[in-house]
């Protein structure tokens, strides 16, 4: 059986358009990775890593953009983020939550750490429920970063 030179060139010019299409197509999608770090807002977290802290706590922070949602979770790293009260406008940019650590069998010395998430508006950071749980921080909103605490 003799190939005509037409099938050779075809046999072997669709695989290599075909790859580069999907190339082209693959790298013109826009990156989840920068989207989330194009949208950073400054969030200022009124505790300081290592300070301690009760039971209840009323956190302060600061958003420039957004509305914030406390997170919590034992410092251990497969512990789930907790979704703390509801944020309360003080000021213009000032909220203060309440915030659960422990309950009252936990020992002191205990470790927390603190994430302050900023949803788009006051109708997004309602989405998250007081006392529901979260495995990951969500990649798409910013954050604080983590700030560990102690229970006293």
């Amino acid at each position: 059986m003799k190939l005509s030179r037409k099938w050779i060139y075809w046999a072997i010019a669709l695989p290599v358009l075909g790859a580069a299409g999907l190339g082209i197509w693959k790298y013109s999608q826009p990156s989840k990775a920068l989207a989330a770090t194009t949208t950073v807002a400054p969030i200022a977290v009124g505790t300081k890593s290592g300070a301690p802290v009760g039971r209840v706590e009323h956190l302060t922070c600061e958003v420039s953009q957004g509305w914030p949602v406390v997170l919590v979770r034992d410092a251990n790293d497969e512990s789930p983020w907790w979704v703390q009260g509801r944020a309360e406008r003080q000021e213009a940019q000032r909220y203060s939550a309440r915030a659960h650590f422990g309950n009252e069998t936990t020992q002191p010395g205990q470790r927390y750490q603190i994430v302050v998430l900023s949803a788009a508006d006051e109708s997004a950071a309602r989405q998250y429920e007081t006392g529901t749980t979260l495995e990951t921080i969500p990649a798409d909103l910013p954050h604080s970063d983590p700030i560990e605490v102690v229970r006293r």
